[in-house]
């Protein structure tokens, strides 16, 4: 029998494995703007996005989350924050974004996939789509 929580009988390799699922995972892509919205949407003048073709008028930012910390690992014990700060280290850093223009008016940009905050990014994949168009 092994001493300390179950996880540590689960042998490195696999819980590397689970650690990496859990880095990558990723969020859906929103569905509705109505879903949006019930989420809640704030602007937030960081940009400066004006489109004469589109009539833009701003970007709508999702609220702040109020979750203290995406990866709990970092948090349980000395040795699972080390195994997991390895994994994130070691994954390419590729972010993933939802573009939504809604109503011709408003950008709503999502965040998909964000494995971790860095300065330097690997790739963005960005996924650009219209909703409520008067055409």
């Amino acid at each position: 029998m092994s001493k300390g929580p179950p996880i540590f009988a689960i042998p490195l390799e696999i819980r590397v494995d689970i650690l990496e699922l859990m880095v990558l995972k990723s969020r859906s892509h929103p569905q509705h703007a109505s879903t949006l919205q019930r989420n809640g949407r704030i602007s937030v003048d960081d940009c400066s996005y004006r489109s004469n073709l589109l009539k833009g008028k701003q970007v709508m930012h999702e609220s702040p989350d109020p979750k203290v910390h995406e990866f709990p690992t970092l948090f349980a014990n000395k040795q699972l924050r080390a195994e997991t700060l390895s994994v994130i280290r070691r994954l390419p850093k590729d972010y993933w974004v939802d573009l939504l223009l809604v109503d011709e008016s408003e950008l709503w940009p999502t965040w998909i996939s964000v494995p971790c905050l860095t300065t330097t990014v690997n790739k963005v994949r960005a996924d650009v789509r219209m909703m409520g168009l008067s055409r």
